[in-house]
């Protein structure tokens, strides 16, 4: 986002909403939600999870329920992975920002449907 060739920094609570609208969009309204926040220079990371098991009931935890990056600077989501550490996917999401660096959102997509990676991007 820019106002007159500034850059405008989204919000945590921004990025919380970008997120949460997803979720319902893929799992249902009020079904999963936010269940940590991790901060990081670019952005936020947040893990989600059904909302009966943060409410204590372990038996209904989701699988496959990868945390997803949101970038403060551009608004960029992605989701990680499940199938290593986060560490990987976070290292793997900073790369791509420095290649990348410049690029508008249209061209880094593109740049990241052509090489290979650990993490999705929508």
């Amino acid at each position: 986002m820019s106002i007159h060739g500034a850059k405008m920094l989204l919000s945590l609570e921004e990025c919380k909403l970008k997120v949460t609208v997803s979720l319902d969009n893929l799992y249902g309204v009020a079904k999963v939600a936010v269940s940590h926040v991790r901060e990081y220079e670019w952005g936020w990371l947040f893990s989600y999870n059904s909302i009966e098991q943060i409410q204590g009931n372990e038996d209904a935890g989701l699988m496959g329920n990868a945390p997803i990056i949101v970038n403060k600077l551009t608004g960029e989501m992605a989701v990680t992975g499940t199938c290593g550490p986060i560490k990987d996917f976070i290292e793997d999401y900073e790369d791509h920002m420095r290649e990348t660096e410049g690029f508008s959102l249209e061209e880094k997509s593109e740049a990241w449907r052509k090489k290979p990676k650990k993490a999705r991007w929508f």
